[in-house]
């Protein structure tokens, strides 16, 4: 992709995030633009990522994006098999030995092996976390941009057939029963282990501190799940306050109905099923459609798991290269090796890059480019960015509900690990989008609200695991709420009411 191309092109921002650097973004992303079509999908349109001191935002063009997502979704709909087959080569092939080499470096002092190692190690882990990034992420292309185009469809199918059976019920509410999983992840696990601490404590009257061995086994088992992009991770300190707030809660009956919570779904799921009389083809949709929501999940902790062995192998890179990890973070995957194996590598552009810059995904290659040239270009490149005309009086908006419930309490606004010290339980956690190393956060809120969200985001899976009310997809939660207002989360109609707005400056 030319220069000429990238300013002759008008872009929308498709995400903005914080922290995804190079090494975690351009794999999958660059594998997504060139090899969708072998597994009978559309590959993703070329892209623009623009860099500044840790801000993404990725770019991509609206006509092209919005082409790809309509056909993959039509791709999809008529062949639901082919993500089911993605999905087993996913768990049965990719999952186990990118587990193992993530865990094989985790449990080795990388300090002491040689530079070898360390490269063979890194092109054993790249090729299996890419692929299974990239499988994931093809239920996100039918998600993202404009429009959740999955989710929209799903939601359709169900209001017709709502009114064709009489059924008075919220579709938005049967949506959400039928995509919930019905099968754990380690994430369910751990919040199982944190119940069984929580009852010691409660029942025994057992005093659990930091560097007790079963809460050391605890993190060092799971620290992962919330360490996403960037880390830190789950702490001692995390789960003793998880345990201590859940001394006012009836532990037995929460572990009793964690016991067969996925059975009791699986029957509701099959009872509304027949009540709705699917036939076959959408009874089909609606099965892959909840793996979808399960495979975000399981998936994505599996990818944490390597992205947190990855990040331990950066800091050995820069240890090694006399670099700071943030600057290893700004390598291109190609780069990793000749820099480990022959010292090549140029520190200014690292920190360019981290500092302002584009990266071009196109479908031959990917190229970084920096300093004034990309100063030119970031000036002059044509991205469209959607107005936002917000009625400063409003009372209520609404979203797509996640998990159902209502909760009234003060809002927080948390997009950045920064703003997990906001929280206290109870409150209102609204976010653009949530983001792993916020998940101790939202374990505080009494409910969930976000702007962005379909059936595979991030909030509408941990939200089902933590049993939390949520609401995705208002597209203007964070615009029309403060820090201190006052707010009903009614999960259950999907409308959030605002009860005070606290007087800000």
């Amino acid at each position: 992709m030319t220069n000429d191309e990238i300013l002759q092109t008008d872009w929308f921002v498709l995400e903005d995030l914080f922290q995804y650097g190079p090494m975690a973004l351009e794999p999958s992303i660059a594998f997504m633009s060139r090899h969708y079509e072998p597994w009978r999908f559309v590959s993703t349109p070329t892209s623009i990522h623009l860099y500044k001191q840790g801000r993404i935002r990725m770019c991509y063009p609206k006509k092209a994006w919005e082409d790809m997502q309509q056909k993959n979704l039509e791709i999809f709909l008529d062949h639901p098999e082919y993500l089911d087959t993605l999905h087993e080569y996913s768990d049965n092939t990719l999952a186990p030995p990118l587990t193992d080499h993530a865990e094989q470096l985790l449990q080795t002092d990388i300090s002491a092996v040689s530079d070898e190692w360390l490269s063979d190690w890194y092109q054993t882990y790249r090729p299996l976390e890419v692929e299974l990034q990239a499988i994931r992420a093809i239920a996100w292309t039918m998600e993202m941009g404009e429009r959740a185009a999955l989710t929209e469809y799903l939601l359709e199918y169900l209001e017709k057939q709502c009114k064709k059976m009489m059924i008075d019920e919220n579709p938005g509410v049967l949506f959400s029963l039928l995509l919930t999983p019905t099968k754990g992840t380690a994430a369910s696990d751990a919040e199982r282990n944190i119940l069984l601490l929580a009852k010691q404590t409660k029942d025994k009257g057992r005093k659990f501190v930091a560097h007790d061995p079963e809460i050391e086994s605890h993190v060092q088992k799971y620290k992962y799940l919330t360490y996403g992009i960037e880390g830190p991770g789950t702490s001692a300190e995390e789960v003793l306050s998880h345990i201590h707030a859940l001394q006012h809660e009836n532990i037995n009956e929460m572990l009793a109905q964690d016991a067969d919570r996925f059975s009791r779904i699986q029957h509701d799921q099959e009872v509304l099923l027949k009540k709705l009389q699917c036939d076959d083809k959408h009874a089909e949709i609606f099965r892959v459609a909840k793996d979808i929501s399960f495979q975000k999940a399981y998936s994505k902790e599996v990818q944490y798991l390597g992205w947190y062995a990855c990040d331990q192998f950066l800091k050995e890179i820069g240890r090694r290269l006399h670099l700071s990890w943030n600057q290893a973070r700004y390598f291109l995957p190609d780069e990793i090796v000749p820099a480990i194996t022959f010292g090549i590598y140029d520190e200014h552009v690292l920190n360019e890059r981290y500092r302002a810059s584009m990266l071009a995904i196109g479908k031959d290659n990917s190229r970084f480019i920096i300093g004034q040239e990309a100063e030119d270009l970031l000036s002059r490149v044509h991205l469209s960015e959607k107005e936002k005309h917000i009625d400063e009086n409003i009372k209520e908006f609404s979203g797509q509900t996640a998990v159902l419930g209502k909760a009234i309490g003060i809002v927080k606004i948390v997009n950045v690990i920064d703003d997990i010290q906001k929280m206290n339980v109870g409150d209102i956690l609204v976010s653009e989008m949530t983001i792993p190393e916020i998940v101790p956060a939202m374990k505080k809120a009494g409910a969930i609200v976000t702007n962005q969200g379909g059936i595979v985001c991030h909030a509408a899976i941990i939200s089902r695991e933590l049993g939390k009310p949520c609401i995705i997809g208002t597209k203007i939660a964070t615009h029309v709420l403060k820090d201190g207002d006052m707010v009903e989360v009614d999960a259950d109609s999907g409308k959030v009411h605002i009860i005070e707005k606290k007087n800000h400056v």
